[in-house]
């Protein structure tokens, strides 16, 4: 791969007037009932530079954002908050929100075809609800989420979905795309530390062996690529996260 390649680029400018997160847009949505277009990306997100060229910068996708919509743009690495509140599986998020920060729907990455689709039944849904859209998914404030007691039995079973979802050849989980998931190495790590069970170890140790001798290593700068979109860990996917390479 050549260094263009590896350059994290400016994320391409879209046709979309985005606002920043703060009380005037939320003022804005709610005056003009309108519901809010949530976009949260990254300047590293690959698939965040896709969604601006691909879709966003379409002109009529565009427009009706512009006429129907309060189109909100939030980067990640800046409003982690936003993003553990509202991330719909990954980069870009594109999530559909009333003026209150209530959830109606939403996605990642949209192509132009699925998005026009999404704008109109997202739209049509608010019309015939007169601006008090119900949320699909009411996602709970951080004071309202209940709090107990962790009994082991749960560690249990998420260590038996680690063993089950193993991968005895090329090491991982799954088959592909294939992410390092290193909350769930390091939780076989601990139960090998505790427990003595070498098939928790065998877990760590077939998958740092494979992925560190495949593309999805950086054997220039160090470190592990975001994830591989191929059982072998051979078609590394060139983003690199901190929480997996901070550890």
């Amino acid at each position: 791969m050549n260094s263009s390649e590896r350059a994290i680029e400016p994320r391409q400018t879209s046709n979309i007037k985005w606002v920043d997160w703060d009380d005037e847009a939320f003022r804005r949505a709610k005056e003009e009932n309108k519901p809010i277009l949530l976009d949260i990306s990254a300047v590293w997100c690959h698939w965040c530079h896709r969604l601006d060229s691909d879709t966003y910068s379409v002109p009529d996708i565009a427009e009706y954002i512009d006429a129907h919509f309060i189109p909100i743009r939030v980067d990640t690495d800046k409003r982690p908050d936003i993003n553990r509140r509202y991330n719909m599986g990954g980069w870009p998020t594109t999530a559909f929100l009333t003026h209150e920060g209530r959830v109606i729907g939403g996605g990642t990455y949209i192509p132009p075809d699925q998005m026009r689709q999404v704008l109109r039944d997202i739209r049509s849904f608010w019309d015939r609800s007169q601006g008090g859209a119900a949320p699909q998914v009411d996602m709970p404030s951080p004071e309202s989420i209940p709090i107990g007691l962790l009994s082991p039995t749960i560690i249990d079973e998420i260590l038996g979905e680690v063993a089950n979802n193993f991968d005895l050849i090329y090491g991982g989980f799954g088959s592909q795309p294939k992410f390092p998931n290193t909350e769930a190495q390091e939780l076989a790590l601990l139960k090998y530390h505790y427990s003595g069970n070498r098939e928790f170890l065998r877990i760590v140790g077939v998958t740092l062996q494979n992925a560190g001798k495949s593309g999805t290593y950086d054997r220039e700068m160090g470190g592990f690529f975001r994830y591989s979109t191929s059982r072998d860990w051979s078609i590394p996917h060139f983003e690199k996260m901190s929480e997996d390479n901070a550890k």
